[in-house]
């Protein structure tokens, strides 16, 4: 994980992370799992919305029980 930090304020400004499972994962039938995620925050201390989607179901981590070996 790489964080990317303001020098004066201390605030995150961008974060990038990656996970590698190469081998091991027997649950659901994957046999690896590669994620890289990047975020980057900008306009900080501006007023701003979020909006639900319109097709917004409930996520529950029970969800990922069968991505867990032994979940």
């Amino acid at each position: 994980m790489t964080i990317w930090i303001g020098t004066e304020d201390f605030v995150p400004r961008r974060v990038d992370a990656a996970v590698d499972v190469p081998d091991g994962v027997s649950a659901a039938g994957l046999e690896e799992i590669s994620l890289d995620v990047s975020a980057s925050i900008s306009e900080i201390g501006e007023e701003f919305t979020i909006s639900p989607p319109a097709d917004a179901r409930p996520f529950s981590l029970d969800d990922l029980g069968g991505l867990i070996p032994g979940g």
